[in-house]
């Protein structure tokens, strides 16, 4: 999804995102999801925008090593439960297939290239 991106346009859509929550939801998709799969991809952007750690000249975004998949999900999941949308939210099955269809430069690396460790990290 954010293939070919660069920073500056990253920034861009994140302040979009900031003034209007439901930006990610009007662009358009080669497939149409669903309300709770738009939610979940837009709650997920803004995840990897907040916690990522962008090599520079690469579009690869790294998730810091003290996140699994699994944990990530527990995090949506915990917000879906208390956002406006009555605790419906995507499975767990679910979530990883659209992180693998959508998201394809995020990865979680065994050890950030960045340095930063996973100390430094869950303190952030």
């Amino acid at each position: 999804m954010f293939h070919s991106i660069g920073n500056f346009c990253l920034s861009r859509i994140q302040e979009k995102l900031e003034k209007d929550p439901t930006f990610y939801s009007k662009v358009r998709h080669k497939r149409q999801f669903g309300p709770l799969s738009n939610n979940a991809m837009s709650w997920m952007k803004d995840f990897f925008l907040k916690h990522g750690e962008y090599m520079p000249k690469r579009d690869k975004i790294h998730i810091p090593d003290n996140f699994s998949r699994r944990e990530i999900y527990n995090l949506y999941k915990e917000y879906a439960e208390d956002a406006k949308g009555h605790g419906r939210f995507i499975t767990y099955q679910y979530f990883v297939k659209v992180l693998k269809k959508e998201f394809k430069n995020v990865c979680i690396p065994k050890k950030t290239r960045t340095g930063i460790c996973s100390t430094c990290a869950s303190l952030k």
